[in-house]
């Protein structure tokens, strides 16, 4: 089982920070991905982002 929790951080009006955690209890072990956008973050970037972390976790 993995646990993902998500988190938006606004920087300033116009950029944003993407982070993501997991932890994979089966395996032991902690995960952090982040992507940092030069303007606020819609739906395609938060998506594009869970993605990412999906495939790594398989």
């Amino acid at each position: 089982m993995v646990t993902l929790i998500c988190v938006i951080l606004p920087i300033s009006s116009s950029m944003a920070a993407l982070l993501a955690g997991t932890k994979e209890e089966r395996r032991r072990r902690f995960g952090l991905y982040f992507d940092i956008l030069d303007h606020n973050v819609e739906t395609d970037d938060f998506e594009r982002l869970i993605a990412q972390v999906m495939r790594r976790l398989r």
